[in-house]
């Protein structure tokens, strides 16, 4: 398994979420024309820990969990449910993650509503 294979385990473990969006949950993108509502998670950045030996092996991961919508509220309660889903949790492979930012802002360009959710997670 892998972090990517944890979230969406977690994810998908949220009954809200499962309400919402049944098994559409991406990884990187959705696919083109995907049916709302649905979630898409990507890695944002990944920093390497250091002893004054040279690299720890630990590992800090910023992920972004974004709730695409057509409305506002149900962008927002995905991202309610997205929070409760993966704050504070462990997987086989994350040792703990945090969720850091919440926002729900609508993406004119596409005509939907997203609640992004920003999640830190400490890798093992």
């Amino acid at each position: 398994m892998s972090v990517e294979s944890d979230i969406v385990t977690l994810l998908k473990a949220s009954q809200t979420l499962k309400g919402l969006v049944s098994n559409r949950i991406y990884l990187g993108q959705a696919p083109e024309g995907a049916t709302l509502p649905y979630v898409v998670f990507y890695n944002v950045s990944e920093s390497l820990g250091h002893t004054h030996d040279g690299l720890s092996g630990l590992r800090d991961r910023r992920v972004d969990v974004l709730c695409v919508a057509a409305t506002h509220s149900t962008a927002s309660t995905m991202a309610d449910a997205v929070v409760a889903a993966l704050d504070c949790k462990t997987g086989t492979n994350i040792a703990r993650m945090f969720a850091t930012n919440q926002a729900v802002d609508y993406e004119i360009d596409d005509g939907c509503w997203v609640g992004t959710v920003t999640c830190r997670i400490f890798v093992n």
